[in-house]
């Protein structure tokens, strides 16, 4: 998630912060500012490291880091649905066989 953020690029607001201010000011709250909203956005908030206490990640399952990063792993790779065409795919399955080759 954070490579996903930065290879998206930090924004900068093009509103003088003043006449944010004001808004804010105006209507009570900055919560709801597009300014705040898209910085929500900015935030990173890691999908693997959460904060929950300990009686709920035991009422979980108590998954350690790498459980949870393979189910993640799992799920990203069965929500895919690209398909190379013929030739690249016979390339990848090459490169493939060669690695688990290498690696047995």
């Amino acid at each position: 998630d954070y490579a996903w953020r930065i290879g998206r690029g930090l924004g900068w607001e093009d509103t003088p912060t003043g006449d944010i201010v004001s808004e804010g000011r105006r209507d009570g709250t900055f919560l709801m500012h597009p300014s705040t909203m898209r910085f929500r956005e900015e935030i990173w908030d890691p999908g693997l490291f959460t904060h929950e206490g300990f009686n709920q990640w035991t009422a979980q399952g108590a998954a350690g880091l790498i459980e949870k990063a393979a189910a993640t792993a799992e799920e990203r790779i069965e929500a895919n649905t690209y398909r190379p065409d013929g030739d690249v795919r016979k390339a990848l399955d090459r490169i493939l066989a060669i690695a688990e080759k290498d690696l047995a």
